[in-house]
């Protein structure tokens, strides 16, 4: 309740902000409208699209000051902004706070504190309660703890009546889901669990039961379970079969398998008293995964793993009403001790799912909002989070996930960004192993977290040691990780195969396990991972951490999934190889490498760049989702690479399994490849076939809407103010035929602008501010165009021939645009796009803000000649963004199917309704009342009351978007190419007109005579009353405005990607200074 009313508070005091900050400047605006005579007529048509309709004052003034100082202090000011930031990060968990306090919360429970609890099994500190426990994925009814604590003392689980004793090894072959997590939590009570991977070949098996050895293994009726009964036969091992309870999720019967070769079941009598482990008996013993030896066998006693858990739910802070997806296997260490045992003794939820087979049932379920949190490896969290963005459908506050934890290998930051950004939740990374659950984690907000390191110990003690010294090391320094404590296995058994006991080597002197993985300790304290030891990349002595290597990878856009791995060199014994896993569209080519390298090249040292690529289907995995890359080189046979052989093979095709080499004469074949489009900020983006005729509608309706933007914005404005081009604007006046007032009045490129806006950040940027990245440039360009247009305008000056008429902008005047009432659109699109994204972030839904903005707006009272920039005005136009993002993405999917299914007749027919609606919208009734993105046509008539004014005029402007998009669908290449210099063809296209207004020369030779002269031609056939000589001009005043916008954002983009490679290069140059230097 709390956070829902600080939510309501935030929204409130934003919107008190807005209303406050203008209702100043529109009183400056009454009653300052004086117009000439000759110019009454416009009045009526356009004065609410102008900014300052009249003289603007001086609070005016000091209002547009105090916004632009809010706006670069907002994008630059970090540090000066960091208290209140860091006060607002830690109410707002949804704006992916890292928190400000380093280490854990005094809440936090640690082994030396668990020990002292006193239990003789886990069923000792698990709630027995009528709350649901244990869910599955389909319908059937959840498992509550009371039916757990019932069923864990049923004769059904005694296996004792099965001939088992408390010494015996039972293994579980069985499928993932609600039945492997109730067998681990009551098998152990008269058992040695030791749960299997039911996807083991024959010789996994044989070697599993005898260097266990198994005594008893249990399958699931109705599963393949052939290969386990051969080896069970062979083997002499009793087969148990689970049969399913059909209503309740969890619960099963148990008997001997008919085919199982040995029976050890006894009778036991009615009065007989079953006898179960305590807190020191072995509960759990997993193998290893064996990377490099044989597996080792790791026994867990009831103490390890119910102190590790409890010290978990301490971390994990999990309540009641919280639901985990399980999507680890339940033979790993990760899975049981995580999702299932401390989930159960926080007392909460979790839903056993099938597993992870692939990412699209995880994001189905996450989506569907069937959990709260989840914790998995790193590879399905990037399968998961590369669906959930390619997704249209994907909505964060739908899933409401608010944490993901990671465990079992490292997160790279790159990753964890993405997640954060997708699911808007907090990301927490952990440490743990199979000997040891857990040894570190990242705490929740208000607390601290470093997406680089996996936090504080949040269990055992743990401390670093020098592999050859035995000492700790100083601050930052590199060394091996050990710990000890109540959660740490005492040892691993000691088999035949075993050349001598692993414990030797596996515990320092002073009884401190040795985990093998390398780490330092960062400035706040936390943990921070290098990598195995044997997965280091020894690089002619220097060390060489794959982790660091993958972050970097990870964000070359043609990257989806990627592993660094130690290649051989036969000068330097190892070098850095990495196995890539490529985007759709993308093509496998020998230029990759090259390509890679260069844009990693600014970003870590040049010791550190892969030196060879083996392209592959899916990175490869171990059964626990681990990432198998020691050995990799020699798995795939890779030659050694050689500084001496000319033209060596460095780049391989693996995707068939063996890898082919690439060269420059003969590349892999691939599929189309991915586009790379640059948007109207000069930012290159890669876009997939899927993305272009997306995009490409979109920049069309752009290319459609700024020109008649302009149009309106500055040269209606300037006629009505100062009466600078009454000769052009006549054909528009209120009069005879009233044919060009009607279009004038009518089209609604506002709409069409913002709708298409919104409609990007829900399918692109995806609610995410992106470091303000977008904001900075977005805030300096728009304040220093007055420094900038001069330039624009000396190189027309030059390549015409002309000079600049007066008041087209040639003085160098900063903030030019800010401070002269030409960017009132900008400063709204900024602004309004901030709280776009803090409203999501802070997950008020549409359905709320929507008619929140609509009943602002009609509260608010309408003047006659009120500007855009007054309360009501901005709050509608905030509706219609609204409509784009939330609104306009569903129905473009809905529409874009329908259409793929329709007839050429089917959609010549949606085609005519569209263009009977939008030439509708130009006359009476249905354009009666209804303006571009403005309120006051409808209020003004007074038609409707206010509050039933404001939807129906959404909804009639958001329908003309509509229409005119199925109009230019599926692309118009001339608007296209305009739509894609949209920002600079509206910085820059008024002052371009007013240059060709005198004419256009080439060189001083003519090309067009002056606007002035064919609108004085024009006015001479009535263009206001003749319909042919009126839609030729608006189509000549068209085409004129269209070419000058084309002429500026093509001019504006070119100056932004020069000046961004200069500044990229310089940038680049001081970063491998700096790494250099390093």
């Amino acid at each position: 309740m709390a956070e829902r009313q600080l939510r309501w508070f935030i929204l409130l005091v934003v919107a008190k902000g807005i209303a406050s900050a203008e209702t100043s400047a529109s009183q400056a605006v009454t009653g300052s409208c004086i117009l000439q005579t000759s110019r009454q007529h416009l009045t009526a048509i356009d004065v609410h699209r102008g900014e300052d309709v009249g003289t603007t004052g001086q609070s005016k003034i000091e209002a547009r000051h105090l916004l632009l100082g809010f706006v670069l202090v907002l994008a630059l000011g970090v540090h000066i902004l960091e208290p209140i930031m860091q006060w607002f990060r830690v109410w707002t968990w949804s704006m992916r706070s890292l928190g400000h306090a380093p280490g854990l919360p005094e809440t936090q429970r640690f082994c030396k504190d668990e020990v002292q609890r006193e239990f003789q099994n886990w069923l000792d500190v698990i709630p027995c309660n009528s709350d649901p426990f244990i869910r599955d994925v389909g319908n059937k009814q959840p498992l509550t703890f009371a039916e757990l604590h019932k069923f864990s003392q049923d004769r059904e689980v005694w296996l004792s009546r099965f001939g088992i004793g408390l010494t015996d090894r039972v293994c579980t072959m069985i499928p993932n889901g609600p039945e492997a997590a109730v067998c681990f939590l009551v098998f152990p009570l008269r058992c040695v669990y030791a749960p299997l991977n039911p996807a083991f070949t024959v010789p996994e098996i044989e070697f599993e039961f005898q260097d266990l050895p198994c005594h008893t293994v249990v399958v699931m009726a109705g599963e393949d379970n052939i290969a386990t009964l051969q080896v069970a036969t062979e083997l002499k091992v009793q087969v148990l079969e689970m049969d399913p309870h059909a209503e309740t999720a969890g619960l099963f019967k148990l008997k001997v398998h008919p085919q199982s070769s040995v029976r050890h079941d006894v009778p036991i009598p009615s009065h007989a008293q079953e006898q179960q482990s305590t807190r020191h008996d072995v509960a759990l013993v997993l193998h290893t995964s064996g990377t490099t030896k044989k597996p080792k066998i790791v026994p867990l006693t009831h103490e390890n793993l119910t102190v590790g858990a409890l010290c978990i739910q301490t971390t994990l802070q999990r309540k009641q009403w919280d639901t985990c997806l399980n999507l680890m296997p339940l033979y790993h260490i990760h899975g049981l001790s995580v999702n299932v045992l401390a989930s159960a003794m926080s007392g909460s939820s979790v839903v056993c799912s099938p597993g992870y087979k692939g990412p699209g049932k995880p994001l189905e379920w996450l989506a569907s909002g069937m959990a709260t949190w989840y914790s998995a490896v790193p590879t399905m969290h990037q399968g998961i989070t590369e669906a959930g963005l390619a997704s249209s459908d994907f909505n964060s506050s739908a899933a409401g996930v608010g944490l993901i934890r990671n465990c079992s290998a490292a997160l790279v930051p790159v990753l964890a960004e993405k997640m954060e950004m997708l699911f808007e939740c907090v990301v927490m990374p952990t440490y743990a192993m199979s000997e040891s659950m857990p040894i570190a984690s990242n705490p929740l907000p208000p607390n601290l977290r470093v997406l680089r390191s996996v936090g504080k110990p949040a269990g055992p003690g743990m401390t670093l040691r020098h592999e050859a010294t035995n000492l700790e090391p100083k601050l930052g320094e590199e060394a091996e990780i050990c710990v000890s404590g109540a959660c740490v296995t005492k040892g691993y058994e000691m088999r035949a195969h075993m050349d001598q006991d692993p414990n030797i080597e596996a515990f320092t002197p002073d009884k401190w396990l040795r985990t093998g993985d390398k780490g330092y300790i960062d400035e706040h304290g936390y943990l921070c991972l290098s990598g195995r030891y044997k997965e280091i990349i020894n690089r002619g002595g220097e060390k060489i951490s794959p982790f660091e290597v993958e972050n970097v990878c990870r964000q070359w856009p043609a990257v989806f999934d990627c592993i660094a791995f130690s290649c051989p060199h036969v000068q330097l014994g190892e070098t850095v190889g990495l196995a890539v896993v490529l985007r759709d569209g993308e093509i496998m080519t020998s230029r990759k490498l090259g390509e890679l390298r260069e844009f990693g090249a600014a970003k870590m040292s040049e010791k550190w760049l892969p030196q060879c690529i083996l392209f592959m289907k899916d990175i490869p995995k171990g059964s626990t989702g681990k990432p198998a890359r020691i050995g990799l080189a020699k798995r795939m046979k890779l030659e050694a690479l050689d500084v001496e052989v000319d033209n060596a093979t460095v780049v391989w095709d693996a995707s068939s399994g063996t890898p082919v080499p690439i060269n420059d004469s003969s590349d892999a074949v691939g599929r189309v490849e991915v586009k790379s489009i640059v948007d109207s900020l000069g930012k290159v983006r890669e876009v997939n076939n899927d993305k272009l005729e997306e995009m490409a509608l979109v920049e069309t309706l752009y290319g459609f809407a700024i020109p008649w933007i302009l149009y309106f914005h500055f040269f209606l404005d300037k006629e009505l103010k100062e009466g600078l081009f009454s000769s052009i604007m006549a054909p528009f006046r209120n009069d005879g035929l009233q044919l060009g007032h009607h279009i004038a009045f009518h089209v609604k490129p506002v709409t069409v602008f913002l709708i298409c806006y919104g409609y990007l950040e829900a399918s692109d940027r995806h609610f995410a501010f992106g470091g303000f990245e977008r904001e900075i440039v977005l805030a300096l360009l728009t304040s220093f165009i007055g420094l900038l247009t001069p330039l624009f305008l000396t190189l027309l000056e030059v390549i015409s021939g002309n000079n600049a008429p007066e008041g087209a902008g040639t003085a160098f005047q900063p903030f030019q645009v800010w401070f002269t009432g030409g960017s009132w659109f900008l400063e709204f699109v900024l602004i309004g796009r901030m709280v776009l994204v803090i409203c999501h972030k802070l997950r008020i839904p549409a359905w709320l803000q929507i008619p929140a903005a609509l009943v602002g707006s009609a509260s608010f009272n309408a003047n006659d000649l009120e500007p855009r920039t007054t309360p009501g005005e901005l709050l509608y136009l905030y509706a219609v963004l609204l409509t784009g993002a939330y609104v306009a993405p569903s129905v473009a999917k809905h529409v874009s199917t329908k259409w793929k299914t329709w007839s050429r007749f089917g959609r010549g027919a949606l085609r005519a309704s569209a263009a009977v609606f939008v030439l509708g919208s130009f006359f009476g009734p249905l354009g009666h009342g209804f303006s571009d993105a403005s309120r006051l046509p409808c209020l003004h008539q007074k038609l409707l009351p206010p509050a039933v004014c404001m939807p129906i005029c959404l909804v009639q402007q958001s329908l003309w978007a509509g229409a005119v998009a199925i109009l230019l669908a599926p692309a118009v290449s001339a608007l296209q190419v305009l739509g894609s210099y949209a920002l600079g063809a509206y910085l820059w296209g008024t002052p371009a007109f007013r240059f060709s207004m005198q004419g256009v020369s080439l060189f001083g030779m003519p090309v067009l005579p002056s606007m002035q002269k064919i609108a004085e031609a024009f006015s001479g056939f009535n263009a206001g009353q003749n319909v042919g000589v009126t839609l030729s001009y608006v189509l000549l005043l068209y085409v004129v405005l269209y070419f000058n916008c084309l002429l500026a954002g093509y001019c504006f983009q070119t100056f932004l990607l020069t000046c961004g490679g200069v500044v990229g290069k310089v940038v680049n140059s001081l970063k491998q200074l700096a790494t250099k230097s390093r």
